[in-house]
């Protein structure tokens, strides 16, 4: 992700490099500076406007970045010719940027020409480096490598629905897996952006079965079956729905409060077109749409004897929810015995070290687990999670359990504490 990282932002360098360039080179005389100014300005404002605004309500992926790609590419420096003096080199880049368009946007089985695919992107990429001194034909042949890769790196699986709110691209899945009779079973996954958030298989047996970073051998399956005889009456509230695969832990005396930012997850994990974890498994439970930490700060102190936050998977990470402020809050939300439960698993982010440091600051009982699965079972994926309480005797159940491995959080002393005042993202980079 570094490389990637890297390149990108390069790339972005040189891009407003050029173009801040080409706008310093076309100002007009003294006399029209105003003027000149005035336009950028507001030219830089409908930008703004447009990706924050228009984006998500026109697209259903993150397409601007792309197009805007290609525009930089547009208006590199090259041979200023007439547009008529450049015909010739239209044909072939717009025939190409609109197929690549069509199959990134209705194609799901890219993949399944992976080989056709590739010889042509490498084939493209050497009749686009030839005309890079044409800047139309270089933008329009340099899009159809953009979005066909786009497409192969993306559509892998067979997409249902892909939708985009201001949270960002939501896509519902199907794919096939062999399960454990050796036969091929078709199942659903609920991605946001690259990052899976859920899956639920379909056959009738399995489909009310928790799944990936929920798994019954893994550490919700666990907390919930170490607590059997206790959470019978239990009050629990998680915040971040995904798929819904948590509330199939629910007993019919349990009172469910789930807590979901982004209207599009409540609507893809409501249809069973897509998932029925909801349906099947929380008729009863109360769904409030909203910021978790404002919603719960409206709650009754002391009601819950379960918080899972489950908010941390994605790239975007909600930092007001991780401050030392946010701990109390949660805290005066439990009961004096209640247990906060922490998924923490990320690509890029070490969340347990800030985790571990509101644990040593606030004086709290803390665990954690490094769930990796011990046989293959389907859908049965790694997965961190940390468990927070006032007291060890709390957590006693699992710190003794024999159904994984729970440990005491380690220290990590170069770490400061986040409050709503201060956080620092780069501090627990991978």
């Amino acid at each position: 992700y570094w490389a990637y990282l890297i390149l990108h932002l390069v790339a972005f360098f040189l891009a407003i490099m050029v173009c801040h360039g080409e706008l310093a080179r076309s100002r007009p005389d003294t006399s029209h500076l105003t003027t000149y100014y005035l336009i950028m300005s507001f030219a830089g404002m409908l930008g703004g406007m447009f990706n924050t605004f228009v984006a998500p309500f026109i697209f259903n992926g993150i397409y601007e970045y792309p197009l805007m790609i290609i525009a930089a590419l547009l208006l590199r420096p090259g041979d200023n010719l007439p547009l008529t003096s450049h015909s010739k080199h239209l044909i072939a880049p717009i025939l190409l940027l609109a197929t690549g368009l069509v199959l990134y946007i209705k194609v799901d089985n890219l993949l399944d020409y992976f080989d056709e695919i590739a010889m042509s992107l490498i084939l493209l990429a050497c009749i686009t480096f030839a005309l890079r001194s044409k800047p139309i034909a270089y933008a329009g042949l340099t899009g159809a490598i953009i979005f066909l890769s786009l497409g192969m790196h993306g559509l892998s699986a067979h997409t249902l629905l892909q939708e985009r709110s201001f949270f960002g691209v939501l896509a519902a899945r199907q794919s096939t897996l062999i399960n454990e009779q050796s036969q091929p079973e078709t199942y659903h996954e609920l991605f946001h952006g690259t990052t899976k958030h859920g899956a639920q298989r379909l056959s009738a047996a399995e489909s009310k079965t928790p799944l990936t970073y929920y798994s019954r051998p893994g550490p919700m399956g666990q907390l919930f079956k170490e607590f059997d005889n206790q959470d019978q009456n239990w009050t629990i509230g998680v915040v971040g729905l995904g798929a819904g695969a948590l509330t199939c832990y629910a007993k019919e005396q349990q009172q469910w409060t789930l807590y979901e930012i982004d209207p599009l997850v409540v609507t893809i994990a409501s249809n069973p077109e897509y998932f029925t974890y909801l349906s099947q498994c929380a008729q009863n439970a109360t769904m409030s749409i909203g910021d978790a930490r404002l919603s719960l700060a409206n709650e009754l102190e002391g009601k819950f004897d379960l918080i899972v936050m489950d908010a941390f998977s994605s790239d975007s990470v909600p930092t007001h929810l991780l401050t030392e402020e946010a701990l109390k809050l949660y805290f005066k939300k439990l009961k004096p015995n209640g247990i906060l439960a922490f998924h923490i698993t990320n690509r890029h982010f070490l969340l347990k070290k800030v985790l571990s440091i509101h644990a040593e600051h606030l004086k709290l009982a803390a665990l954690l687990q490094e769930f990796k699965p011990i046989n293959a079972m389907p859908l049965v994926v790694a997965t961190d999670w940390v468990v927070m309480a006032n007291s060890p005797k709390t957590l006693e159940p699992l710190a003794n359990s024999r159904l994984g491995s729970w440990q005491k959080m380690p220290l990590y002393f170069d770490m400061q504490p986040w409050t709503d005042d201060f956080t620092n993202i780069i501090s627990i980079w991978k």
